[in-house]
């Protein structure tokens, strides 16, 4: 409160300035990218708009939506969202690590095993189940 009793608003103007200028910047971002902008989760563009995020958040989620696979993962889990948003190559990596820990287990399971390899195939996929859960985790 200010001495003539009215309320200084100069702090709020300028709060209202910004979040006008993240607002325009993240239609502008949508529009480009040609992406409806209410795709975007209220987490996401409230975190945008406080300043929590960056454009470069905004740009990853644009470049996921975009990819069915990503767009699905996204959809389906805020865990997987999240960390497709934080590390845009989330997926490769994944695939990488799943791919050859896979390939290990197999060949590890194959030479364990021997001859009883294909009778024993249930506790192998038990093992090959279990190295992609920890690869997801």
């Amino acid at each position: 409160v200010t001495h003539s009793g009215l309320e200084n608003n100069d702090d709020e103007d300028g709060n209202d300035e910004k979040g006008s200028a993240l607002t325009l910047r993240l239609s502008q971002l949508f529009k480009e990218a040609k992406v409806d902008e209410k795709v975007l989760p209220a987490d996401i563009k409230e975190a945008f708009l406080a300043g929590r995020v960056g454009v470069e958040v905004i740009m990853n989620f644009l470049l996921a939506f975009k990819a069915p696979a990503s767009r699905l993962l996204m959809s389906a889990s805020t865990m997987m969202r999240d960390r497709l948003l934080m590390n845009p190559v989330f997926l490769r990596t994944l695939a990488i690590e799943i791919g050859v820990g896979v390939g290990a287990t197999v060949f590890a399971q194959a030479q364990q095993r021997g001859e009883k390899f294909r009778e024993q195939i249930d506790f192998v996929i038990a093992d090959l189940s279990i190295v992609v859960a920890a690869n997801i985790a």
